[in-house]
């Protein structure tokens, strides 16, 4: 029954985010003559200011585009936080949380939709806690739903609920016990596998060292078998390597 009432729940949320998202970015293109300028000088001081001291540490394009993404979310999310507690007022919360979530639609259309080849799951991943913490936002207005001493209590319940349903419909629809990485070295019997960030199989951007059990070469790109805890807040392990996808 109540894995029913998720699957309900998460299909009709992740229509209504669809429905958001495509009148979002219909209204971006609309708007697109003075928006692309604005568009493109910020690119431009993203490709010449910011990104090379990432590339520096060895991170590839992907990887500092999911950093963004992370980063409008936590911004997102403050913000919200600020104006429950009153520190921030109505109108800046629209117009600061309007362009942190455009932000967010407009690299997820054009980047991720582009670049990744698992775009929806990346899109459901990122619209929901966006939706959630608009969820948040509009329980202000209300009075609170449950009779306690703790005044945030109701809000505490809203975060908790929605945050369980998002992470059980994403886990049925999109999770994976598995990723990609490419092998970067040989170790007599190892290898030393480079994995980007894989929402999916929840696997942080690292380098590890595994058993080369496929026969793997230096270059070739190999499925790496993950295993996950019980929240995986930290991240999956890579346990083994379970194929090699493309051989260098």
């Amino acid at each position: 029954m109540a894995k029913r009432f998720i699957d309900r729940l998460g299909a009709k949320t992740l229509t209504v985010l669809e429905r958001l998202y495509l009148f979002t970015i219909d209204l971006l293109i609309k708007l697109a003559p003075g928006v692309m300028v604005v568009v493109d000088r910020l690119y431009k001081v993203d490709r010449e200011l910011f990104y090379p001291y990432f590339e520096r540490r060895n991170i590839g394009q992907n990887d500092y585009t999911i950093f963004k993404l992370q980063l409008l979310s936590a911004l997102f999310l403050i913000l919200t936080t600020l104006f429950i507690v009153s520190t921030v007022g109505g109108l800046k919360y629209i117009a600061f949380g309007g362009v942190l979530l455009i932000a967010a639609l407009f690299i997820i259309a054009t980047t991720v939709h582009s670049d990744f080849e698992d775009y929806p799951a990346y899109r459901d991943f990122f619209l929901s806690y966006f939706l959630l913490a608009i969820v948040l936002a509009a329980v202000k207005v209300k009075k609170p739903f449950i009779a306690t001493g703790f005044p945030f209590m109701h809000f505490a319940a809203v975060a908790v609920v929605g945050a369980a349903v998002i992470y059980a419909y994403f886990n049925k629809k999109h999770a994976r016990n598995f990723t990609y990485g490419k092998v970067v070295s040989e170790r007599g019997i190892d290898v030393d596998v480079k994995l980007n960030y894989d929402i999916r199989s929840n696997t942080k951007p690292q380098t590890v060292q595994l058993r080369n059990t496929a026969n793997a070469r230096e270059g070739d790109t190999v499925k790496v078998r993950v295993e996950k805890g019980a929240f995986s807040i930290r991240g999956s392990r890579p346990a083994e390597i379970i194929g090699v996808e493309w051989a260098y």
